[in-house]
């Protein structure tokens, strides 16, 4: 499996669809939007996820260049098979982002499960905070993290027009996500990161990866 994010931007998607919208329909759409983007000059790749514990569906679209996620966003709307996502979704937080590749760290692939975890967190820092510095405390919390065993990889991303980071961390399974979230958390660097993160800003979902049939 691939351990890394690796196009330059990325379109972050977490939502749920409208309670009036039947499954199946959601579905539908969401088939739809694989067909719509396969043929977008630009775009790089998708993983659809779906987290129970929060009820959210978060899709991680992939593309070459911003100009290229703009374009297809400008002709989204007008595709009649993707109305359902386009107009009847809620709880959406929709991010455009530019991948900080000096910032992506590659965990131990080997032994990675059939059902991988992604943690997928959203968050602004603290007012005064310097990016600079949040850059090399994400490095060496990075570093902190590479060899932990089921610990797949991290890719970070920016929005610098609004302040808003974004990262995908990845783990072998559940079992992994239990094992490493204390020891994660008992880090010292881990503690650096979070000193500098505005609290309220934060939207944190733990998901798997959804294969629409």
């Amino acid at each position: 499996m691939s351990t890394s994010l690796r196009s330059p931007t990325l379109e972050l998607c977490i939502c749920r669809p409208a309670p009036d919208l039947p499954d199946a329909d959601f579905r539908k759409a969401l088939r739809a939007a694989d067909d719509f983007l396969a043929g977008r000059a630009g775009f790089e790749g998708r993983e659809l996820l779906y987290s129970a514990s929060s009820d959210r569906w978060i899709d991680l679209v992939r593309w070459a260049s911003p100009d290229a996620a703009e374009a297809a966003m400008d002709d989204f709307g007008r595709v009649e098979a993707l109305q359902p996502l386009a107009c009847r979704l809620v709880d959406v937080t929709m991010l455009r982002l530019s991948r900080l590749p000096d910032l992506a760290v590659s965990g131990k692939a080997a032994g990675a499960g059939d059902a991988p975890v992604y943690e997928v967190i959203a968050y602004r820092l603290k007012p005064g905070i310097d990016d600079a510095d949040y850059r090399r405390t994400l490095d060496a919390f990075g570093a902190a993290t590479a060899d932990l065993e089921g610990f797949l990889g991290r890719d970070v991303f920016l929005d610098a027009s609004s302040g808003t980071w974004a990262e995908v961390v990845r783990y072998a399974d559940q079992a992994a996500v239990d094992r490493l979230a204390p020891v994660v958390m008992s880090l010292p660097e881990a503690a650096a990161a979070m000193e500098r993160i505005d609290a309220a800003t934060v939207e944190i979902h733990f998901a798997t990866q959804v294969r629409l049939t």
